[in-house]
C-alpha cells in the first residue's frame, strides 16, 4: 500500500508491501526525518476492523502528533453505506475507518457546476466530464448528481465525540434534525466526519505519460494535504512547531474566521458506488448538506488566504499569552 506524505519544502511517497496502518506508523515512527503532512487514501468499514486493532493505531496517531505530524484520510468513495465498495446493500450505515477516526483529519469531496467551470460541460480526452446542470455552485459529489459514485461521511461506531468538533455538530445535529436518517441508524454522540472537503472531481493528471481525468476522496485528501504543507512552511519559516494533528485549529478558525472554509449546503450521501456490485445508485437512507458542519463535507471546503490569516492570528495570540 502506499502513503503519500510531504515536508513544507518537499515529497516523499511511502510504500508498505505487507500489513496496514499499524506497519505505516511504525515506519513513520521509525524515520529519521518524518514527513510532516501524511495523506492516506486507504481505507474500510469501521465494524470489519476489531476495536483493539483500531485502539492500537489511534494511539500510534497520538504518537505522530505529538511529534507534529499530521495525518489527512480520505473520508470514503461510496457515501454512508459504502455500498459498492464493502457493503452489498442499503441495510446498514457503516462508517469507515481511519476515516472515522478522531486522531485525523477526514476529507471529502465537492465538485463545481458549469456556471462556476465552463468545462464541466465538455468532453476531455474523449471521457464526458459531468456536471450537474443545475447552476448551484460547489456541491458534495454524488451518484444521485450524475456522478459514478459518492463521498462518504457519517458517525463513528464506537468512538465518542471529541471536545472540539462538539459545538458544530451539535449545531447541524438540533438545527437540522429533519436531514437525519433514522436514529437507530448511527450514534448521534460519536466522532463525527469529515472534517473537510477538497475538490475531488474532473482533477487532471498524467498516467502513463498521458493526460487524463481523475476522482475521488483520494484525489481531494492529497489537495488538503498541500494545504497543510503550505501552513507548515510558515510556520517552521517564523520558528514555531509545525500544525500537527489540525482538527483544533481547522475547527476553530471555521468559527473565528467563517469565510476560512466555502460553506457547502447542496448534496447528500446517500448514494453509493455504482460502478462496482451490487450497482445500486442509491440508498434511502443517508445524511444531508446543511449550513454550517455536516457529515457530508464537513466543514466545507477551503479557501486559503482566509484560512491562513486565522492561523497567523492564531499564532499571534498563542504568542501573546506565552
Amino acid at each position: 500500500m502506499d502513503h503519500g506524505g510531504g515536508r513544507a519544502s518537499g515529497h516523499c511517497v511511502w510504500s508498505v508491501h505487507t500489513g496496514y496502518l499499524i506497519e505505516w506508523t511504525a515506519q513513520l515512527l521509525s524515520a529519521s526525518q518524518i514527513p510532516l503532512v501524511n495523506s492516506v487514501s486507504y481505507g474500510g468499514n469501521e465494524v470489519d476492523l476489531p476495536l483493539e486493532y483500531r485502539s492500537t493505531v489511534d494511539r500510534e496517531f497520538q504518537k505522530l502528533a505529538a511529534l507534529g505530524v499530521s495525518i489527512v484520510v480520505s473520508s470514503g468513495d461510496a457515501g454512508a453505506t459504502n455500498v459498492g465498495h464493502g457493503s452489498t446493500s442499503c441495510a446498514a450505515l457503516l462508517p469507515q475507518y481511519p476515516a472515522a477516526s478522531p486522531f485525523v483529519t477526514s476529507v471529502s469531496a465537492t465538485y463545481f457546476t458549469p456556471s462556476d467551470i465552463p468545462m464541466c460541460s465538455i468532453k476531455y480526452y474523449g471521457k464526458t466530464i459531468h456536471c450537474s446542470d443545475a447552476h448551484i455552485g460547489e456541491i458534495a459529489v454524488s451518484a444521485g448528481d450524475g456522478m459514478d459514485w459518492t463521498t462518504g461521511g457519517g458517525f463513528s461506531g464506537d468512538v465518542p465525540r471529541p471536545a472540539w468538533q462538539q459545538q458544530q455538530v451539535n449545531n447541524y445535529l438540533t438545527q437540522h434534525a429533519n436531514l437525519l436518517p433514522p436514529s437507530s441508524m448511527f450514534n448521534a454522540s460519536n466522532r463525527a466526519y469529515p472534517d473537510v472537503s477538497a475538490t475531488g472531481h474532473n482533477l487532471m493528471l498524467i498516467r502513463a505519460d498521458a493526460m487524463d481525468i481523475g476522482d475521488g476522496t483520494s484525489a481531494s485528501a492529497p489537495i488538503f494535504t498541500g494545504i497543510l504543507a503550505l501552513i507548515n512552511q510558515y510556520l517552521l519559516s517564523i520558528g514555531e512547531a509545525p500544525v500537527g494533528f489540525a482538527n483544533p485549529l481547522l475547527y476553530t478558525a471555521a468559527q473565528q474566521v467563517p469565510a476560512s472554509f466555502y460553506d457547502v449546503t447542496v448534496g447528500s450521501n446517500a448514494c453509493g458506488d455504482v460502478l462496482h456490485p451490487p450497482y445500486i445508485a442509491c440508498c434511502a437512507n443517508g445524511y444531508k448538506s446543511a449550513t454550517g458542519w455536516d457529515p457530508v463535507t464537513g466543514l466545507g471546503t477551503p479557501r486559503f488566504a482566509p484560512l491562513f490569516g486565522a492561523v497567523k492570528e492564531y499564532v499571534r495570540q498563542q504568542q501573546m499569552t506565552a
